[in-house]
């Protein structure tokens, strides 16, 4: 018999056949943007300085985002907002680092055989790939933007003058994308991009 666990916030999961990881707002919808429009992988990890370090050390360079409390950090390329990543990809290798998204991708990764990553500009896609759940979740509102409104995301967000990253958020199925965990080591996922089926 199959369970499904649900985790409203980063923690430590049982270990798992198949986890999604779903942080709207904004680091899973920022990772599907950025591998629709052309970065060849991702390099979640979840502290600023393993970031910088990452970035650094990949051939050719890497492109650096993220966040810490909705802004940007000093000396980033970008921030982990999905409206930077809707131009052509500025390389093939994004390095991203945020407050709750990529720790929870790599804490999922080292718990789960396979991890998808899921928002609702993916939704019809990820679903596809790994089932239903994302929109049982998804129905206990009357419609998305209503769900992330209602979020303390949401009111961080509003806080930081970035309101209209949550309408941004709630375009549903916008992308043709999957990300998907390829591999994790020493605290950084690598995330590429699976076609839909």
């Amino acid at each position: 018999m199959s369970r499904i666990d649900v985790a409203f916030a980063p923690a430590k999961p049982d270990d798992a056949s198949v986890a999604v990881v779903i942080d709207v707002l904004r680091a899973t919808t920022t990772i599907a943007y950025a591998l629709a429009q052309g970065y060849e992988r991702v390099l979640a990890c979840g502290d600023i300085d393993q970031a910088r370090e990452l970035a650094r050390r990949v051939n050719g360079g890497a492109v650096l985002a993220g966040e810490r409390e909705c802004v940007k950090p000093e000396g980033f390329d970008l921030g982990n907002s999905p409206r930077e990543f809707e131009g052509p990809a500025l390389g093939t290798t994004l390095v991203i680092t945020t407050t709750n998204g990529t720790r929870a991708i790599v804490t999922a990764a080292a718990h789960a055989e396979t991890v998808a990553i899921g928002s609702l500009a993916n939704l019809t896609s990820c679903a596809a790939r790994v089932g239903r759940a994302a929109e049982a979740i998804a129905r206990g509102f009357e419609s998305a933007g209503d769900g992330l409104a209602a979020s303390k995301s949401a009111r961080n967000l509003r806080d930081a003058n970035l309101l209209d990253d949550v309408r941004f958020c709630a375009r549903e199925s916008a992308l043709d994308v999957v990300p998907m965990v390829a591999d994790v080591d020493a605290g950084v996922a690598l995330i590429t991009a699976a076609p839909s089926r």
